[in-house]
């Protein structure tokens, strides 16, 4: 695998959990999009982005796409901050379908 196969695999993993991201991801009311902010995953522009979108769905598509054109140590970063906002089980879903998918 190439290095640039590795730093970009998040993407595929984004990909294969795309609609369930998209359905249950919780941007503002939880804190996401803050926490996010402040791990450098994305910057203030795209924050207000993200935040100015409605409805929710819209700002989940967002980030979504954001996220597959940022490195994979961003994309572990996201993966950490849905534990620290409570959103385990969203985290626990894209482990076990990208590990059954491998």
């Amino acid at each position: 695998m190439s290095e640039f196969e590795h730093r970009y695999l998040h993407a595929e993993s984004i990909q294969k959990n795309y609609k369930y991201l998209l359905a249950q991801l919780e941007v503002n009311r939880s804190g996401l999009l803050d926490q996010l902010y402040e791990d450098g995953v994305i910057n203030e522009t795209e924050k207000e982005s993200i935040s100015s979108q409605a409805p929710s769905h819209e700002q989940n598509r967002m980030l979504l796409h954001l996220l597959t054109r940022k490195p994979k140590d961003h994309f572990d970063r996201f993966l950490d901050a849905l534990d620290s906002t409570g959103q385990h089980y969203v985290r626990t879903q894209i482990d076990d379908r990208t590990a059954t998918a491998e």
